[in-house]
Parts: C-alpha cells; structure tokens; sequence
C-alpha cells in the first residue's frame, strides 16, 4: 500500500483562548514548532497540560467520548527507542465527528 501524501508542515498557531486542558486535540511535531503535519494528540491529563500552552498547535476540544480517550489511555505500553509509551498493541481511531 502507497503513504496518501501529506501537505507542507504548518507554521505554529496558538491563542491563549485555547488550552490545552483535558480533551484538547492538538498537532503533533518534531522538535521544530513549525513542522506539524498529520498527526495529532488529545490531552489526557485531568489537570491538563499547560506545559503544552503556546508551543503546540490545539485546535480543539474533545465534547464527549471521554470514556474513549480515558480507555485509549489506559492501554499497555511499552518503550520503542527512541519513543516511550507506544501502545503493545494497535490503536485505530475507526471514527470523529467535527461539530
């Protein structure tokens, strides 16, 4: 099977109106701020991630699924250098819906 094709990174957009509190979706990156392309990350800490606050992109909030995000979180990981936490077994996100 082909990789679909990916457009140019996006250049780092935040506000401090949008938070990354629990259930924020954010763009995934390198250590570049300018290099997100494909992949994304809800936060799952309860207290949130300010840490995360101006240097990633969040564009949005998880509304309901929680139960979702919650039963993803807790799946065995393990280490697979140079990456910490990578799921034993694969997670497939089968649907979203954009509202």
């Amino acid at each position: 099977s082909s990789k679909p094709a990916t457009h140019a990174p996006i250049v780092l957009e935040t506000s401090p109106e949008v938070l990354h509190e629990y259930g924020a979706i954010s763009m995934a990156r390198t250590n570049d701020p300018n290099s997100a392309t494909t992949q994304f990350f809800l936060v799952n800490a309860v207290d949130g991630a300010g840490s995360l606050d101006g240097n990633y992109a969040a564009f949005g909030k998880l509304i309901e699924g929680s139960e979702v995000l919650d039963a993803i979180s807790a799946v065995e990981t393990t280490s697979m250098p140079p990456y910490d936490d990578v799921p034993v077994e694969e997670v497939t996100v089968n649907s979203i819906t954009l509202r």
